[in-house]
């Protein structure tokens, strides 16, 4: 089949900026040549989570200066930065409940005294939320780009803010009343006097009891994703979605599957958007609107972060889908049309909207799925390439090749453009593919696409999915005792050799196993070994291409090409070459590996 991307995503996070600074100045002389004296920028406040973080490293980034501390035992700081410059933004990092945890905060105006400038920011997982909302992107990101550039105004401070205080409040009850996050007094708790919070710090364990500590990254990326673009479509996520989903909560055990809309894209490139709701009074698969409880959601008892949506569809039909969460809030399923004797496996991951600035740059891609053809079956195959987007709105795509070269598709994609539901379209203007990234907590970010939006099951349609994660050199990884522990979703297809007309057979499943890394054999090549029944494997990295991982034929073991999805603790394998097993079938993979959180 020769390749064409008939649909496929992108993804996006948006810079702060906003117009004005507070504070600021600089020294000037005085008459008779005279230099003033130094000024002052003083900041002070409290980090807290509803308990104070004592011994908390605080680092400070000043549009002009920095400086660094220790919150003491109530949790209070005090930096003091010779000819510092507002506005500044917090960082504070330590452990809270065993989990280790970063929160920020921003300061745009302060108090003037003399030659003395006084700023307060409180630190907490409410400044957290706002300044996501206001930079519409995940604040840590923000934070290691904050520069003399970096612009706040107090205007937009308080928008963001009010924004998401109303939002928490209208969904959980949760009410601040006159509550400035930033710079209203926090007295905190302590381990000693645990019930001394004062109602801000009430506040604060409110929201914990909604948003765990472990759950919080993942709001903070949905918060992020809900204020990076307009997109006006039903599909995507607004904060009122974000807040519901606080205050619906996560998975039980599992803090990466927080409550809210979530896309999939199966093997065929069949996606639909969905709610995900873990309230344990009525967890359920419900419209996007939440209207319609669709399958009623029941836990594993075995696996945390692995649950099944099961019952019959709007045409009546059984299905069955068992869905599994990685420790990225991504995740992957099986899903099992007992009617109509169907099933494939697909991916799973919380809808976000994105600008084009955050998807720019090279990406490595998988397609797999199947091709037109003749006859009635259709080819499955896979197809590797490298996918260049530019924020200017141009595409370049090429194909790998079997030596690692990689050759421009004249019938790839040209631009991209954004979609209403927060994707973007991949077209040459005759046709598109359909993208959707999805950015986690920890900044990585994956670019699913689909080359059959519509869900046709005809032959004559080519129907693929396409994972992306940026272009990067992979590293041997250490040799360790310690277990990879994962999911697997495979779906093979096998085609009998003898028969006329081929028959196919479609199987799936989830297993759960790990890997131990037991040698390093050369600079790019080690050996791992199978937990589940000891089965050594030699793996080459940036084989066949920079960022994939290869393994040769072997006894037992067909040939693999994997792609790595940077961060996201996510892999695609797919056959290297046709199988062939004595048992005559010609066989075809598709395995997607999900770290077990």
């Amino acid at each position: 089949m020769q390749f064409e991307m008939k649909r496929m995503t992108a993804a996006c996070v948006t810079a702060l900026a906003v117009a004005g600074c507070g504070g600021g100045g600089s020294n000037t002389a005085s008459g008779g040549g005279a230099t003033a004296p130094a000024r002052t920028l003083t900041l002070s406040g409290t980090a807290a989570t509803g308990l104070a973080m004592s011994g908390g490293a605080v680092i400070v980034k000043c549009s002009s200066g920095t400086g660094t501390a220790t919150t003491g035992a109530s949790g209070s700081y005090t930096v003091s930065i010779t000819d510092g410059v507002l506005p500044c933004m917090i960082e504070v990092s330590g452990t809270v409940d065993g989990t280790e945890i970063k929160l920020h905060s921003i300061t745009e105006a302060g108090t003037a005294s003399g030659n003395n400038i006084a700023a307060i920011a409180n630190v907490t997982p409410l400044t957290e939320l706002i300044v996501a909302k206001l930079a519409a992107a995940i604040p840590s990101d923000l934070f290691a780009s904050f520069n003399s550039g970096t612009q706040i105004s107090s205007a937009d401070l308080t928008a963001a803010t009010t924004a998401v205080v109303t939002a928490l409040k209208e969904a959980t009850g949760i009410d601040l009343g006159s509550i400035d996050p930033f710079k209203t007094t926090l007295v905190a708790a302590t381990p000693s006097a645990p019930n001394a919070g004062n109602d801000y710090d009430k506040a604060l364990d409110a929201l914990k009891e909604k948003v765990s500590i472990e759950t919080l990254p993942q709001v903070v990326a949905q918060v992020a994703a809900s204020a990076t673009s307009s997109a006006t479509d039903s599909d995507t996520v607004t904060l009122k979605d974000v807040m519901n989903g606080v205050s619906s909560g996560a998975l039980e055990g599992c803090p990466s599957a927080l409550s809210g809309k979530y896309r999939t894209i199966d093997y065929f490139g069949r996606t639909r958007v969905a709610y995900l709701d873990f309230n344990k009074d009525n967890p359920g698969w419900f419209s996007p609107d939440k209207a319609t409880k669709i399958f009623p959601i029941t836990k594993s008892s075995t696996d945390a972060c692995r649950f099944t949506a099961a019952g019959p569809n709007t045409a009546g039909e059984n299905v069955t889908y068992d869905i599994v969460i990685g420790r990225s809030g991504v995740g992957a399923y099986t899903a099992r049309n007992t009617t109509r004797n169907t099933a494939t496996v697909g991916y799973i991951f919380p809808v976000q909207a994105h600008a084009l600035a955050n998807v720019e740059g090279e990406w490595n891609f998988v397609q797999s799925g199947v091709s037109p053809l003749e006859n009635s079956l259709g080819e499955f195959d896979h197809f590797y390439g490298k996918l260049g987007l530019n924020a200017a709105g141009s595409v370049a795509i090429c194909e790998y090749a079997p030596d690692g070269s990689c050759a421009p598709d004249d019938e790839a994609p040209t631009s991209i453009v954004g979609r209403t539901d927060g994707g973007f379209n991949l077209t040459d203007g005759t046709f598109t593919v359909p993208v959707y990234a999805y950015k986690a907590p920890n900044g990585s970010v994956v670019l699913f696409g689909t080359t059959n939006p519509e869900g046709a099951t005809d032959a004559s349609v080519e129907r693929s999915v396409i994972v992306a994660t940026r272009v990067q050199t992979l590293s041997l990884p250490a040799v360790s005792t310690t277990e990879s522990k994962y999911w697997d979703l495979t779906q093979i297809r096998r085609t009998l050799v003898q028969s006329t007309p081929p028959t196919v057979n479609v199987t799936e499943n989830i297993g759960s196993d790990g890997t131990t890394v037991i040698e390093t054999l050369s600079a790019n090549s080690f050996k791992r070994r199978r937990t589940s029944d000891g089965r050594e494997d030699i793996l080459t990295i940036n084989s066949p291409f920079n960022g994939w991982r290869s393994r040769a034929p072997a006894s037992g073991a067909p040939g693999m090409n994997q792609l790595m999805v940077n961060g996201l603790g996510l892999s695609v394998a797919t056959n290297s070459g046709p199988t062939s097993p004595t048992d005559g079938y010609q066989g075809h993979f598709y395995v997607i590996s999900v770290v077990r959180p």
